[in-house]
């Protein structure tokens, strides 16, 4: 064999080695370091594991959502579910070593409901109400109205009992309504799940007329199969300059390539019926546009100091981390809005088994790193139908950031260390405004020190 063929076989050998430690340093030993985030996991008890996934784990890990779109009888619309993301998380014990997980999105069954047995509460000068009897205790999470004259606006208190005669508020003001010529109608009220017997509704009839009792009222049960509920998170936002009669605000987001599909708008005042659409900016050529994500009518009907309203715009999920509310005011004056609201795709669950209570690490934001593979697989079938414990996530550690994977959004404010001791002059500097700014130099400056660039260029010497 000549000297040149065994130099060439060396060098395809070395690239081959090469290409295989990088695929099984990613895919079967990640190393730790270039993790860019790392959080405690608190188990909720030994065994099967639930684990919902929130704002801080979307918006740094490796998120590639895959989108569908289903649709159940009771729904108005079809149900967004988003599945594919976070090909980057890793789950770790006290002993370092990695504990197999699941992400499951289970299929959008019909839910199911369950009718209770109505009794009227004592009437008051500015209360009247009903009790729900479910006839034992129940996991819910919500509870609907049927059968009640419309048109009406109600705020009411919501309290949860248990067999002990033990009551729980609920909600302090949720507000049902229904309103057919303006075509508002709100008839169901979630809650956070709990396990109750008993529901009791108290109307507030100091700014309304009595109703009767609905005709049915029924509590919305949480089985195995059921759900999430969907992540929703307060968004900062800005005004920007307009044309008259439009509005235009700037929104903030955690992250790119989120899995939002609706932004929710509250805002004081009266009446509202405006137009409103979601854009972002898209590169087409060598130019930004405005690509629009979605567009709604915003609908809001104030009587007395009730409110019914309907303040959403359903969008595309973005691709990019800012998006650009658009508002038509007409001849009103701009909104004053309180908050907006980015509300999230049904997402899956991560399903883990503990040995203990002791907490997990995860770790994820890391570069690159391929979809983990686990034997755990296997019982994916029997995982989606286990009865589970709720796991939680411990405050958000902070950031690690490595010189390789730096931060998407934030610029740098200070530069690597510098030896001091070479320096022959000192002088100090008043701080200005946050951002960027400009420091002139003097003539002290331009005397004594060189100023380098690509070349080196020193007018005095």
């Amino acid at each position: 064999m000549s000297r040149l063929r065994r130099r060439v076989l060396l060098i395809l050998a070395a690239f081959l080695l090469s290409q295989f430690y990088s695929a099984f340093s990613q895919t079967i030993r990640p190393v730790p370091e270039r993790f860019r985030h790392e959080r405690q996991i608190i188990p909720g008890g030994p065994g099967p594991n639930r684990l919902l996934l929130d704002t801080a784990v979307l918006s740094g890990s490796n998120s590639f959502w895959q989108f569908s779109r289903q649709t159940t009888g009771s729904q108005r619309e079809p149900m967004i579910l988003a599945a594919g993301g976070l090909t980057d998380l890793r789950i770790y014990d006290g002993s370092n070593r990695e504990v197999p997980y699941l992400t499951i999105m289970p299929p959008a069954p019909e839910p199911k409901w369950i009718e209770g047995r109505l009794a009227p509460l004592a009437l008051t000068k500015k209360t009247s109400g009903f009790q729900i009897d479910l006839g034992r205790p129940l996991l819910m999470d919500g509870v609907r109205f049927e059968g009640l004259p419309a048109p009406f606006v109600k705020r009411c208190i919501l309290e949860a009992g248990n067999e002990a005669g033990e009551w729980s508020r609920l909600s302090r003001d949720a507000t049902v309504f229904d309103l057919p010529t303006e075509k508002l109608r709100l008839s169901e009220i979630e809650f956070p799940r709990g396990e109750y017997r008993h529901l009791k509704i108290t109307w507030d009839d100091s700014a309304s007329s009595r109703i009767p009792m609905p005709q049915r009222a029924a509590v919305r049960l949480v089985f195995a199969g059921s759900l999430p509920p969907r992540l929703q998170i307060p968004l900062q936002f800005e005004r920007r300059g307009s044309e008259p009669g439009v509005s235009r605000y700037r929104l903030r987001l955690p992250g790119a390539r989120l899995p939002v599909t609706e932004i929710r708008l509250a805002a004081n005042g009266g009446n509202v019926l405006r137009n409103a659409r979601i854009t972002e900016a898209r590169l087409s050529g060598d130019e930004l546009i405005p690509l629009e994500l979605g567009a709604a009518t915003l609908r809001r009907e104030v009587r007395g100091d009730l409110a019914a309203a309907e303040m959403s715009v359903s969008i595309t999920p973005p691709q990019e981390a800012q998006l650009d509310l658009v508002i038509e005011d007409g001849n009103n004056p701009p909104l004053e809005l309180i908050t907006i609201e980015a509300v999230f795709a049904y997402l899956p669950w991560i399903y883990f088994e503990s040995a203990d209570e002791r907490p997990l690490t995860a770790r994820y934001g890391y570069p690159d790193l391929k979809e983990p593979r686990y034997d755990l697989e296997a019982a994916r079938a029997s995982a989606e139908k286990a009865k589970t414990v709720e796991a939680r996530w411990r405050e958000k550690l902070p950031v690690r950031v490595e010189a390789e994977s730096p931060a998407d959004d934030a610029m740098p404010m200070a530069g690597a260390a510098i030896d001091i001791d070479g320096f022959r002059y000192a002088r100090g500097i008043s701080a200005g405004k946050p951002g960027l700014s400009a420091l002139p130099l003097d003539a002290a400056v331009r005397h004594r020190w060189c100023v380098h660039a690509a070349f080196f260029f020193c007018p005095h010497q």
